[in-house]
């Protein structure tokens, strides 16, 4: 079966050689054309030089219309393809188009056909159909002295049709990747330059751009040629996308030179919720690939800057000082200096844009690489904490113990804490303290204050629960409960109350259900009630005899039996100086019996 592509290299071989290169280059174009327009239209046209040619912006139909009439020829204007872009009213297919749409449908019948009479037709009709076209917009060749768009001219812009009709003009990220292998062009939007040019038309030297403050619209940086909109082929950083390989069978990837900024709602909802660098990495600013899926390749933008410094709300720090009131130094004024500053913390913030290209097998369109965008990623470095003015709050604080009755205990601290937050007054924290203070403001002035602390009644904690072990012992061939208070002296004539399990362990040897013999354990409990102890300085000891219930006789199959607290806990009764916490102490000693 045959295909077009011969009847294309046909073509290409009667017809006349390509015009030159244009004698301007693209941003001079881009002033003429801009200049001209003015004139005919007395409308300001934005023209931007593109990869793809002279992009028009924001032009009225009056407008263009007057401009294709006298100045844009078959969609060129002193050699430079134009391109409308974002235009009022879309305008319509181009001739080079519609004469590809129609040499294609002239190609399939001559397939069908097996006919090379119908193929030469074919050709015939493209070159008739271009001029047709010509001569009905008044843009006749051989009228005006003109140079007309030649067959070479147009079979060059196929990749352009290809795009055009594979993915829109204006399409910004899906875009149909065709040609040839190692082709130098590529469709709108992938940054090659015209074929041979070896670099995009316009494009800046990169030895002039600041890699370090660069980016896209927006992004901040300092050269606003090094961003653009996508597919405007401008290398970020001022360096060319690095090098790779594809598979041989199919044509490299048009790999995407620009890359445009997020909007910064995307990434600045929480101010700790991304990866912090410490500083920029080394060739943070270059892009990358992975082209591991030989099906799906990734593009990786070099990291850009973003335009803004990010900063959180003012907030206080806030100070804090503890005085410790002891017995040696209650009747001395204690005084704290407290500092509060406003600040608000700051992050400059990076981003990176990730690319994927697909290979699709196959379809309308024939085999081509597809581009998608695929996410963005973040990173931002913290930056020094901006402060404002310090405030500084003086404390003068003496205690008042007159209404305290009885000692300090020597396991107790009576520490108070002091705040401030650069608001108001210190605040005053009693949690740590021994005793109920209220407070008593003798004096105030500009940052500063004498204050009295006044002693009430003892603040009622916990016991130490270290103070008090309880143990079981073999004394002298008496299995003893023993408890020890080791703060007896403190507590004297108050209860100290022990409950404890304590149970007897017999193991004895049972003949297996199948062979062997087994070993199983048989428990009785043997102390279970509270024990209560009155303590005293003579008295710091409670002991409870198990030797009875510990001793009772055991079954012929014994193998061996012990006796242990399998669990234990106490509390003060009715104290003094401590609250009536539970204190629980788990598991305790064994001894074998």
């Amino acid at each position: 079966m045959r295909t077009v592509s011969p009847i294309l290299l046909f073509v290409l071989a009667l017809a006349p050689l390509r015009a030159a290169e244009p004698a301007l280059t693209a941003p001079k174009a881009c002033e003429a054309l801009e200049a001209q327009a003015l004139k005919l239209t007395a409308e300001k046209v934005r023209c931007e030089a593109g990869p793809e040619g002279l992009i028009l912006r924001d032009i009225s139909p009056a407008g263009l219309k007057a401009l294709q009439k006298d100045l844009i020829v078959e969609r060129r204007y002193l050699g430079h393809l134009v391109v409308l872009e974002n235009a009022q009213t879309p305008a319509g297919p181009s001739p080079v188009i519609a004469a590809m749409m129609a040499i294609q449908i002239k190609a399939a019948e001559a397939r069908l056909q097996d006919s090379p009479a119908a193929a030469q037709a074919s050709v015939v009709n493209f070159d008739n159909s271009v001029t047709r076209m010509n001569r009905a917009e008044g843009k006749d060749a051989l009228a005006s002295g003109a140079q007309s768009e030649t067959l070479a001219d147009a079979v060059a812009d196929i990749p352009l049709v290809k795009a055009d009709m594979a993915s829109g003009k204006n399409a910004k990220f899906v875009l149909v990747q065709q040609g040839p292998p190692g082709s130098g062009g590529g469709p709108p939007g992938s940054g090659n330059g015209p074929p041979g040019s070896g670099r995009d038309p316009g494009a800046r030297d990169p030895q002039q751009q600041d890699p370090h403050r660069g980016g896209p619209p927006g992004s901040g940086g300092r050269d606003p040629q090094r961003g653009g909109p996508p597919g405007s082929g401008n290398p970020p950083g001022g360096q060319n996308p690095p090098g790779g390989s594809t598979p041989p069978s199919r044509p490299a990837p048009v790999w995407r030179s620009n890359f445009p900024a997020p909007a910064p709602n995307w990434w600045n909802t929480d101010f700790n919720g991304y990866d912090w660098w410490t500083g920029l990495p080394n060739g943070y600013d270059r892009s990358y690939r992975d082209e591991s899926n030989p099906d799906s390749l990734y593009i990786y933008s070099g990291w850009y800057r973003w335009r803004d410094v990010f900063v959180t709300n003012w907030e206080r720090t806030e100070d804090a000082a503890a005085i410790r009131r002891t017995p040696a130094n209650q009747g001395q004024i204690q005084s704290v200096s407290l500092t509060s500053q406003v600040y608000r913390e700051a992050k400059e913030c990076y981003y990176q844009a990730v690319y994927r290209y697909d290979w699709v097998q196959g379809g309308f369109y024939g085999s081509h690489w597809e581009e998608h965008f695929d996410r963005y990623k973040a990173r931002c470095i913290r930056l020094p904490r901006d402060y404002g003015q310090p405030r500084v709050y003086t404390s003068h604080v003496s205690f008042d113990m007159g209404m305290v009755s009885g000692q300090d205990l020597p396991w107790e601290s009576d520490v108070i804490r002091i705040t401030y937050d650069g608001t108001g007054t210190p605040r005053y924290d009693f949690s740590g303290a021994a005793y109920s203070y209220s407070p008593r403001l003798d004096g105030q002035r500009q940052g500063s204050e004498s204050v009295t602390l006044i002693a009430g009644a003892k603040v009622l904690r916990a016991p130490e629960s270290d103070k008090v072990q309880a143990f079981l012992r073999n004394n002298g061939g008496k299995i003893e409960f023993v408890i020890n208070d080791d703060r007896a002296d403190y507590y004297r004539g108050e209860t100290l109350r022990v409950n404890a399990r304590v149970v007897r362990r017999v193991v004895i040897k049972v003949k297996g259900m199948l062979w062997g013999w087994n070993e199983k354990n048989v428990d009785s409990l043997i102390l279970s009630s509270p024990v209560d102890v009155v303590v005293g300085p003579s008295n710091p000891q409670g002991v409870t005899d198990l030797t009875g219930a510990a001793s009772a006789p055991k079954p012929a199959n014994a193998v061996r039996s012990i006796v242990f607290i399998e669990s234990w806990e106490f509390v003060r009764v009715n104290s003094r100086i401590s609250t009536g916490a539970v204190i629980r102490k788990g598991q305790g000693n064994a001894i074998a019996n």
